[in-house]
This record gives structure tokens, C-alpha cells and sequence, in this order.
């Protein structure tokens, strides 16, 4: 790649004493570019028609490669491309169901997916959320952005390996996702595509399709991102503070987005903060004291300040992750479920294809939210409706954000000051990490915890969640109970006893 990047800037030196036409760049710079790229140039079609009521309009380029295309559109050298320029692409590119484009003027590259969904979520609108990729050239007095994901632009990346897709795909994150300022967008462009870079390195294709298949996104786990995060330290020293909190936000708030927004069906980031807490800051011993987030006397003074505060709302979020291990997307998907799901009558409730018995708790905060909802005249489409007002006008209803939800794992709780407990350790991650310790510790399987919080059983066991010396403790209450528990189940009790 280094070596193309050399040539492609010499051609564009070249290019700058030819007469300036869209035709010298496109013979001379763009056709070789595609051609390095992979492209075969003999499949070329150039000025391609496209069919237009009104007027005739023409694709510089139009590639087919097998049952797929692309199209390529170039324009004057020295014309800086803009949103009208990509907005252009994407009208053709709609014209013929071409997902594929490249908008290039030699010096800079966009490469974008006409898949991408700019239209739901709660990110920008903006027609530029469907590029996927922007590369710049560093020649004369341009700055060089991004030169080494010219490679991606390729034939073999889009069409063959798609090793594309992942960025296609953090596209997609970003077009669903809104940010408060550029500032934090740009943390999230370093850390995914970081982590991308790194997973692709690592010898990953996305060759499982596009979003009607299995999405090669399903088959990243907790354990590629922990492989990241010590990568991304030089000579594996440890992160300053000892957990890299930020980046593991970024990464999995992409796979929540997108799994809940139905993008992928699995999501299995659910658990990278702890398991980050145990990798980076000392295993075992850090173990005990995640176990020892949820206690009694903790969990009372949570819901009695709750309830003193008239937190309803704030209470059924507490009482979903501490009493029922729900992740974020599961709290997110509850919460904004018709109130149909409850019934309570038979103090019950159906979610995720599961029956669940309700606790006082949640029943107490669910009947007080209805009364809440009334008082104030709210239509509550949602289990958790967020209502705001606005000036000389009606209020706005909207099911709850992924906002509300961080905010109060993330301050709320952290805005405590009763005792000696360091209540900034609580968080979403590290309740529903210490519930699933005190549910083993309590006696329960894995089937039993796996079921009831959703954890997958291969996430409670690496890295150590539930370690081996839990497992021997367990085991050992469990056997010496005898007929109550362990023993009781074996398959030759019978043979054995006779």
C-alpha cells in the first residue's frame, strides 16, 4: 500500500501540467487507481446511461462484478469535493440498486454504501452518514487523512473478503447514533476504528454477507476487545487508573446501537467492562470486590433513596439490573415495551420470549409510574415514557434513550454519600457482574443465572467472572448437602446404592 500511495502521488504531479479535465483524470489517474485496486479495466464501462425521465445523465464509470457493480464518479482535480458531489453518487447509485460508489478527484477519495440507513435512530439525517470511508492524499499542500484505508476502496475488500463491511458497519453506528459535539464523536472514530484495524490485522473477513445473513459482527466477542485493549498499550503496561472505561463504552455502545436497532440479533459486548476490571486491575482479588457491589445493606440504601426521591422511574431500572441482571439493551427493550408485557394480576410479566414473576419491588415502581403518568395526563405508550415540554405547545412523548439509562448508572448512583461505600464503583456493569457472583455463590447453575440475566454461560466463565475456585467452592456446598442438592442428581444414585 505504501508503494501505491508513492505512485498515485506522482501521478497526481503528473497530472497538475495536463490540460485540467475530469477525462485526463480519469484516463490517467482514476482507470490506473482502479486498476491497482484490483479492478479489470477491460469491464470498465465508461459515460454509463442512466435511465432518467427528463434528461439523459451519465456514470463516469460503471464496473460489474458478477451479480454486483460499482459506480465511480470523478471530478476536476482541483475541484474540492463537497455534500452535492456525494449526494449526486448516491441518486445513481439508487437509480440501479447499486449499494457501491467511489467519488474521487485524485486527491481526495469518498467511498460510500448506499445501504446505510441515515432515516431511523437517533443520529444525524445528514446524506454524508453514508460514507463509509474518507481518504485524502498528502500531495502539494494537501494533508494527508486516512492514506492507509485506501486499501479498503479495493475490489478484493468490497466484493471478495468485504473486510469493508466492518466500517460499512461503523457507518451505520454512527448514522443511529447522536453525539453532543464533534469532540466526542471523534473518540469514538479513534477507538472503533482502532479496534477494527486491529480485528482485520488479526486475519478476520467479513465473508458471512450482507444484513439479510449472519453479520461477521455476531462473531466478535468480549474476548477480540480485551485482545485490543492490551494491544493498544505499548509493551503491555497497564492502563493508567487500570481500565480502559472509555474505550470499552465505545466499543460496546456500537454493538447495543446496532443490536437494538435490529442491525444484529447477537450482541455479546454485554459484559466488557467487567471483564476489562478483571484483566486489567488484578484478577481474583478485584473479583471479590465486585462481588461485594451488591449487598443488603447496599442495595437498601439504594431503594430507600430512590423512594424517598419519588424515583419510580430511576427505581425499575435499578430493580431490572440488580434483582434481574438485565444488560443495557435488555433495560432499553423492557422499558420501552407496551405495558401489555405486564400482568398484574398474576404479578407477572413476558419479555424476550420468557415468563417472569415479578418482585415487590418492581410491581411497587411499575404501579407507581402508571399513577405518575395519569396524575400529569401523560399517554404512556411506553413502559418508560419520557415526557418534555415544550414552549407554548404540547409536550413530547418518546420511549426512554440510552441516555437516561447511562445517566443514572453512570452519576445518579455515583451522587451518594451515606456510609463509607465507594458508590462511584457502581455501575450497570459492575451490579449485573456482582449479581451473577452472589447468584452462583447462592447455589443457582449457570442454566439458571443464564436464563434469568440473559449472560451467556461462556461469558460468566472467561475471563474469570466465575472463577475455578468458586466453581471447587460450590461444588463442594453442593455435595455436601448430599440428597438435597449435588448428590441427589446422579445418574447411578440407584446402581450404586443397591
Amino acid at each position: 500500500m505504501d508503494l501505491l500511495i508513492k505512485n498515485l502521488k506522482q501521478k497526481l504531479k503528473m497530472i497538475q501540467n495536463k490540460t485540467e479535465s475530469e477525462e485526463n483524470l480519469k484516463i490517467h489517474v482514476t482507470s490506473w487507481l482502479l486498476g491497482e485496486l484490483g479492478y479489470n479495466v477491460n469491464d470498465f464501462d465508461y459515460e454509463y446511461k442512466l435511465c432518467r425521465r427528463g434528461k439523459d445523465r451519465h456514470a463516469d464509470i460503471y464496473i460489474p462484478i458478477g451479480d454486483n457493480a460499482i459506480f465511480i464518479e470523478t471530478k476536476k482535480y482541483s475541484k474540492d469535493l463537497d455534500e452535492d458531489d456525494v449526494r449526486q453518487l448516491i441518486e445513481y447509485l439508487s437509480m440501479h440498486s447499486v449499494l457501491w460508489g467511489i467519488l474521487t478527484n485524485g486527491r481526495q477519495h469518498y467511498l460510500i454504501n448506499n445501504s446505510i440507513n441515515i432515516l431511523d435512530g437517533d443520529g444525524s439525517k445528514d446524506i454524508l452518514n453514508k460514507v463509509v470511508l474518507y481518504v485524502e492524499i498528502g500531495v502539494g499542500n494537501n494533508r494527508a487523512k486516512n492514506e492507509k484505508y485506501l486499501k479498503y476502496f479495493s475490489k478484493e475488500s468490497i466484493f471478495e473478503k468485504r473486510t469493508v463491511n466492518f466500517y460499512r458497519d461503523i457507518a451505520q453506528f454512527f448514522a443511529w447514533q447522536s453525539f453532543k459535539n464533534e469532540g466526542s464523536k471523534s473518540g469514538y472514530v479513534n477507538t472503533l476504528y482502532n479496534f477494527f484495524d486491529f480485528y482485520v490485522e488479526k486475519g478476520h473477513d467479513y465473508l458471512t454477507g450482507y444484513r439479510n445473513e449472519t453479520l461477521a459482527l455476531e462473531e466478535i466477542t468480549e474476548r477480540d476487545a480485551i485482545e485490543f485493549l492490551k494491544a493498544d498499550r505499548p509493551y503491555g503496561r497497564p492502563w493508567e487508573g487500570g481500565v480502559p472505561k472509555t474505550k470499552c463504552s465505545h466499543i460496546r455502545t456500537m454493538f447495543d446501537v446496532l443490536q437494538k436497532s435490529n442491525y444484529i440479533r447477537e450482541n455479546r459486548m454485554g459484559n466488557l467492562l467487567e471483564r476489562a476490571r478483571i484483566e486489567f486491575a488484578g484478577g481474583i482479588s478485584k473479583q471479590r470486590d465486585i462481588e461485594n457491589i451488591l449487598t443488603k445493606n447496599n442495595i437498601g440504601i439504594i431503594i430507600n433513596w430512590l423512594e424517598e426521591k419519588g424515583a419510580y422511574n430511576k427505581l425499575l431500572l435499578f430493580v431490572l439490573c440488580a434483582y434481574y441482571g438485565f444488560d443495557r439493551t435488555s433495560i432499553i427493550n423492557f422499558c420501552s415495551s407496551s405495558w401489555e408485557i405486564i400482568d398484574f394480576d398474576k404479578h407477572t410479566f413476558k419479555f424476550n420470549d420468557k415468563n417472569y414473576l415479578m418482585v415487590s419491588k418492581l410491581e411497587y415502581a411499575l404501579l407507581k409510574m402508571k399513577e405518575l403518568y395519569a396524575q400529569d395526563k401523560i399517554k404512556a405508550k411506553w413502559i418508560y415514557t419520557v415526557y418534555t415540554k415544550k414552549y407554548k405547545g404540547k409536550g413530547k412523548v418518546s420511549p426512554i434513550s440510552i441516555y437516561v439509562v447511562n445517566g443514572f448508572f453512570k452519576e445518579g448512583i455515583h451522587k451518594l454519600q451515606i456510609g463509607n461505600t465507594d458508590w462511584t464503583a457502581f455501575n450497570l456493569q459492575t451490579i449485573r457482574a456482582s449479581l451473577i457472583l452472589n447468584l452462583y455463590e447462592a447455589g443457582c447453575t449457570l442454566e439458571e443465572i443464564s436464563y434469568l440475566t440473559g449472560a451467556p454461560i461462556s461469558g460468566m466463565l472467561q475471563p474469570n467472572l466465575i472463577s475455578d475456585d468458586m466453581i471447587n467452592r460450590n461444588g463442594e456446598k453442593n455435595w455436601k448437602n448430599g440428597t438435597k442438592s449435588g448428590q441427589s442428581k446422579h445418574p447411578f444414585n440407584e446402581i450404586f446404592n443397591s
